[in-house]
């Protein structure tokens, strides 16, 4: 859990081994691959989120004022202070 209040952040990091044996050699390599996902928990139900405006469609009792904060702030999707930061600038718009 990255965020909780009203609406909760949470992470998931997703890793995957891949193997590959390149042409005419003998051994293999082995890469990993680890993917991010975030979820957000409104009122009990889980949904993935994977751009700014998957959360501004999702926070539609304060949606005038997360417009206004997407569009006033960069939010970047790949890091987890941007969504940290979202997620709690909504949660403070409920506690006015």
């Amino acid at each position: 859990m990255i965020e909780q209040g009203n609406a909760s952040l949470y992470k998931k990091i997703h890793k995957t081994i891949r193997e590959t044996r390149p042409y005419n050699s003998a051994t293999t390599e082995q890469t990993i691959q680890t993917v991010n996902k975030y979820f957000i928990d409104i009122a009990g139900v889980f949904t993935e989120i994977k751009k700014p405006k998957d959360l501004a469609a999702l926070l539609t009792d304060k949606s005038k004022e997360m417009d206004a904060y997407f569009s006033s702030n960069k939010t970047n999707s790949k890091e987890d202070d941007g969504w940290q930061k979202a997620v709690a600038y909504y949660n403070s718009l409920h506690s006015r």
